[in-house]
């Protein structure tokens, strides 16, 4: 009988789960009409170093697009 970390396995599987919605939320974002700064206002500093962050240690896509669009370095 092989041993499986349920603990572990949860982990893994929220990871995604919320990778996916944040993923799918940035996406809404870069494809709005509004400008990211419409949308989220005072915020917006937050949401920049938020894409700096995911955009350096991931190779997801979306995150480098939307600092491309909006000009954040």
């Amino acid at each position: 009988m092989e041993y499986v970390d349920v603990k572990k396995q949860l982990n893994i599987s929220t990871i995604l789960i919320l990778r996916d919605r944040l993923v799918e939320i940035t996406e809404a974002v870069y494809n709005n009409e509004k400008s990211v700064y419409e949308i989220f206002g005072n915020d917006v500093i937050k949401v920049r170093a938020c894409m700096l962050l995911f955009a350096s240690v991931s190779d997801i896509p979306i995150f480098k697009k939307m600092l491309e669009k909006h000009c954040w370095r």
